[in-house]
C-alpha cells in the first residue's frame, strides 16, 4: 500500500534538509539520525570532517608579544593578551605600558592563499581592538611581556559576544581589577568605546566551581528612580527585543550585581509592575542595597591604540551603540542568612541561649539566574551549626561514645527575587560531622553543580529527572558543546544503577553544558608554560594548530 501523501512530503522535506546540511557541513541532531533519540537542544549541531579547517599559528602574523588565547564562538575574531600598542611616559620620564586584551580578525581562506604572494599589502589577521587592563612601569627595559606570564587573567565573554568582563589578579601587590568592556564586533566603525574599570575589586569567584555562572542575559532592569528594593516598590524596566546582561562579582560576603545594556537611556523601555512569585517577604531591608557607582571608573578607549581618556570630547564621540551600567546593587548573603534563621531559630539556638549572638560560618554558590523567571536567582547557602560543638562537648563530658545529636552543618536552597528581596526556601540538607570552612566551601560548590545538572537535564539527570544522588562529577572548562552530556541513553546505565554494581562515570561533563550563557578564556597555559597544540572554536569548524601536531 502506498504511503499517505503527508508522509511522503515529510520524508521529502527531511531528505532535502539532510542534503542541505551535508553540503554546508553541519548536521542537526546527529544522535537522532543514528537511530538514537537524544535530549540535546534542537539548536545543537556537529560538523562533518570535510568542513573543518585548521589554520597554523605561524600564518596569523600577530605580534610576537601577544599570546593567542581563544577564538570567539562564531569564528570571527581571535582573543590574545600582551602589551598595549602604545607607550606613554610619566612626568618624571618613567615609561608606562599596559597589559591588554587584543582582538584580531580571523584569517579568511583567500588571505591564507595570498600569504604565498610576497607583494601583498595587507595583514592576514588585522588587529582592530585593544582593551587595556592594568598599567605598570617597565623600568626602562622591554621585559613587560613577563607580566602576561605571571598575572592570572580570566575573561568572560557572553554567548552572543556582545559583552565581556576580565578578572585580573595581582597577588604580589594584593590588588585585583575587573574590566567590563563591549564586544569589538559591535564597534567596527567606531574609533572610541566606553569601558568600566573596578581597579580595587575583591574577587572571590576564583574559589568557586566556575566563573561561567557570573554572566547572564536579561530583559529586566530595576527602575533607577526607585532606590528601594521593598515589595511595594517593584517597578522595573522591561527591555524590548534587545537583551541586557546581568554580571555578578563575588566579594566573599555577597555579590555586587551590575545590570548592563547598550544605549539604555535611548531604549524605549516599558515600565511594568510585576508581582513576585516568592513565598516569604523579607523583614530586613538590607539584603539587596543599591550602590552609587562610586567604585567604577568610566573611561574611553581608542580601539586601535588602547589609549585611555577619562573625558572624551563630544566631537570625538561617534554615533553607535554605547555600553552602560544601567543599575548596580549589592546582595548581602549574611543578611539573607540571618533573615532565613529568624524563622528557624531552633536549628541554631538552645534554651540556655535563645538568641543567636553572631552569624555562623557560611559559604554560598550561585546556581542559576532566570530558571524560574527573570526576576530571581537560585543559590545555595551552607553554614555551620553553633550548637554542634556544645552538644559534642556535652557528650564527651558524659563519657559517651556516640555522635552529637544535632547536625554539624546545614545547607538550604534559596530562590531570591532581585527586585523586592522576597524569597522562597527549597530543600534543606545537612551533614552530621563536618563543619570546617574548607568542607563548607567544597560542599556549597558540589550542591550548586548537582542542582544545576538537574535544571539543565545534564548527565544522569537526562536519563532520570528525579535522580537524587550527589555526585563528585568530573568537570572540564573547555569552551565546547558536547552532545553526550544531554544523551539519556548514554547516561541511563549510570543513572539506573542500584548501588550494588559499580558503574564507572561514563565521561567528564563540560561546564559549558551547564552554563551556556558565556565562555571562559584564561591565560593559564601562558603562566604554566605548557604548550598548546590546538585552539578550537565552539560553534564553527575552524581551529588554530601548530603544523607539527
Amino acid at each position: 500500500m502506498p504511503k499517505p501523501r503527508n508522509e511522503r512530503m515529510s520524508e521529502r522535506v527531511n531528505l532535502c534538509r539532510g542534503l542541505y546540511h551535508r553540503e554546508t557541513g553541519s548536521l542537526q541532531n546527529p544522535f537522532h539520525l543514528c537511530g538514537r533519540k537524544g535530549k540535546q537542544p534542537a539548536q545543537t549541531s556537529c560538523w562533518y570532517n570535510f568542513a573543518r579547517k585548521s589554520i597554523p599559528f605561524a600564518a596569523l602574523e600577530t605580534s610576537g608579544s601577544d599570546a593567542v588565547l581563544a577564538i570567539d564562538r562564531t569564528g570571527s575574531f581571535l582573543i590574545s593578551i600582551g602589551k598595549a600598542r602604545h607607550k606613554i611616559s610619566t612626568s618624571d620620564g618613567e615609561d608606562i605600558q599596559s597589559l591588554a586584551i587584543h582582538f584580531h580578525a580571523m584569517p579568511s581562506p583567500s588571505s591564507l592563499v595570498g600569504t604565498r604572494n610576497n607583494d601583498r599589502h595587507y595583514n592576514v589577521s588585522p588587529h582592530f581592538c585593544t582593551i587595556p587592563l592594568i598599567t605598570e612601569s617597565c623600568n626602562g627595559d622591554d621585559s613587560f611581556f613577563n607580566l602576561a606570564a605571571i598575572t592570572p587573567v580570566q575573561i568572560l565573554l557572553s554567548s552572543d559576544g556582545a559583552v565581556g568582563a576580565a578578572f585580573v589578579q595581582r597577588s604580589e601587590q594584593n590588588e585585583s581589577a575587573i574590566v567590563i568592556f563591549p564586544s569589538p564586533s559591535n564597534h567596527l566603525n567606531q574609533e572610541h568605546v566606553k569601558v568600566f574599570n573596578l581597579p580595587n575589586a575583591r574577587i572571590g569567584a576564583v574559589n568557586t566551581h566556575t566563573l561561567r555562572n557570573l554572566l547572564w542575559k536579561t530583559h529586566l532592569i530595576p527602575n533607577k528612580s526607585l532606590g528601594s528594593f521593598q515589595r511595594n516598590s517593584n517597578r522595573i524596566k522591561k527591555l524590548g527585543n534587545k537583551a541586557g546582561y546581568l554580571f555578578f562579582n563575588d566579594e566573599d560576603d555577597g555579590w555586587r550585581i551590575f545590570w548592563i545594556a547598550y544605549n539604555v537611556e535611548d531604549l524605549d523601555c516599558e515600565i511594568t509592575e510585576q508581582k513576585s512569585q516568592q513565598k516569604c517577604e523579607a523583614v530586613r531591608s538590607d539584603i539587596i542595597q543599591p550602590c552609587d557607582g562610586s567604585e567604577i571608573d568610566v573611561s574611553w578607549i581608542n580601539v586601535s591604540s588602547g589609549i585611555t581618556n577619562k573625558n572624551l570630547p563630544e566631537q570625538n564621540k561617534q554615533s553607535g551603540e554605547e555600553l552602560s551600567i544601567a543599575f548596580e546593587a549589592y546582595l548581602n548573603i549574611e543578611a539573607l542568612l540571618c533573615e532565613i534563621l529568624l524563622n528557624r531559630k531552633h536549628l541554631v539556638t538552645t534554651k540556655d541561649s535563645p538568641e543567636l549572638k553572631r552569624s555562623p560560618e557560611y559559604f554560598y554558590s550561585l546556581i542559576s539566574y532566570g530558571a524560574n523567571d527573570e526576576r530571581s536567582i537560585n543559590l545555595v547557602v551552607v553554614f555551620s551549626n553553633p550548637r554542634y560543638e556544645k552538644v559534642k562537648a556535652k557528650c564527651s563530658s558524659n563519657q559517651r561514645n556516640k555522635k552529637a545529636s544535632v547536625p554539624a552543618s546545614y545547607g538550604v536552597y534559596v530562590t531570591l527575587d532581585l527586585f523586592d528581596q522576597s524569597y522562597s526556601e527549597g530543600d534543606w540538607v545537612m551533614n552530621s560531622t563536618k563543619h570546617d570552612p574548607a568542607f563548607l566551601r567544597r560542599w556549597a560548590n558540589k550542591l550548586a553543580v548537582n542542582r544545576r545538572m538537574r535544571e539543565m537535564k545534564v548527565g544522569p539527570h537526562s536519563a532520570d529527572p528525579d535522580y537524587r544522588k550527589f555526585l563528585g562529577v568530573n568537570l572540564h572548562e573547555q569552551n565546547r558543546e558536547e552532545f553526550l552530556d544531554y544523551d539519556s541513553l548514554f547516561w541511563n546505565p549510570f543513572a539506573k544503577k542500584d548501588g550494588k554494581q559499580a558503574v564507572a562515570l561514563p565521561k567528564t561533563i563540560a561546564m559549558s553544558s551547564l552554563y551556556p550563557s558565556c565562555d571562559v578564556i584564561t591565560n593559564s597555559p601562558v603562566i604554566s608554560g605548557l604548550p598548546v597544540g590546538a585552539i578550537e572554536c565552539r560553534d564553527f569548524p575552524v581551529s588554530l594548530m601548530y603544523e607539527n601536531t
